[in-house]
């Protein structure tokens, strides 16, 4: 089976959580998503936690106030693949300078209810909403 993370960014402004949207290029669906990502072979989770975050928007580690394991699993199917994508929340100090990688072409600092009208997929919502609900 093929393990992916799913990677939740937010950061607290002025007492409002803002949570970090990308938006895939066209080849890639051109919807609004988290990071997300692969585990490479012999790769720790939190690595490509970390990794995903760099690669995908350049914040950098030394940005990350601390990274929460959601608990949250879930699982599908692509180019008759079977996925199980691990979901993990990242709190960042403050909201950094964002550089894309070419797999998306923009992104959006949102609220939580922005956020859940722009996500496209069920279990994406479904592990914002369990971020979300944690700090209430």
């Amino acid at each position: 089976m093929n393990i992916q993370v799913e990677v939740i960014v937010y950061v607290e402004i002025q007492g409002t959580i803002q949570y970090l949207l990308l938006k895939r290029n066209e080849l890639k669906g051109g919807f609004w998503q988290p990071i997300t990502g692969g585990v490479e072979a012999d790769e720790y989770i939190l690595d490509a936690v970390k990794r995903e975050l760099t690669e995908e928007t350049g914040i950098i580690e030394k940005n990350i106030d601390f990274i929460k394991d959601l608990n949250y699993v879930f699982y599908f199917q692509e180019n008759n693949k079977l996925y199980e994508e691990r979901v993990f929340a990242v709190k960042l100090s403050e909201s950094p300078c964002i550089y894309l990688s070419d797999e998306h072409v923009d992104f959006k600092w949102c609220t939580y209810n922005k956020a859940m009208m722009m996500l496209k997929w069920k279990d994406n919502k479904n592990a914002l909403q369990l971020l979300n609900d944690s700090f209430y």
